[in-house]
């Protein structure tokens, strides 16, 4: 990964996610993240449209930051890992207090009980 997105991630608080549906119509909307350093992971209710295109091709282009900030393309799958959960349960209340405050506990119990999934996000070289 470059330094400029490096840098980007490492400031942001949001990514600006375009996933794409298999006749190529796309949809952008911003999300919260954890970045590993590997791998962005946020998650999302399992009937969403995104996780719907995310199901059905796997492809994504990602945003750091501003919807016209620094891009990479990605692959996008799910993952039941959890300790990943875990990690995202226990970053987002600190990484994002006010929003965690106001939408917090619906974001957890949905995670937890398997309503919203978590997307993995893998840059595409």
């Amino acid at each position: 990964m470059d330094q400029v997105i490096r840098a980007a991630l490492e400031r942001s608080k949001r990514i600006y996610l375009t996933t794409y549906g298999r006749s190529g119509k796309s949809g952008t909307v911003p999300v919260w993240f954890l970045w590993t350093g590997d791998a962005l992971f946020f998650t999302t209710r399992r009937a969403s449209l995104k996780a719907r295109r995310i199901g059905a091709t796997g492809r994504a282009s990602v945003h750091v930051g501003r919807a016209d900030g620094p891009r990479f393309e990605a692959m996008a799958e799910f993952t039941d890992d959890p300790a990943v959960r875990s990690l995202i349960l226990a970053t987002y209340p600190r990484r994002y207090r006010l929003g965690w405050l106001a939408i917090g506990r619906g974001i957890k119990r949905r995670t937890q009980s398997g309503e919203s999934v978590i997307v993995k996000l893998t840059r595409v070289e």
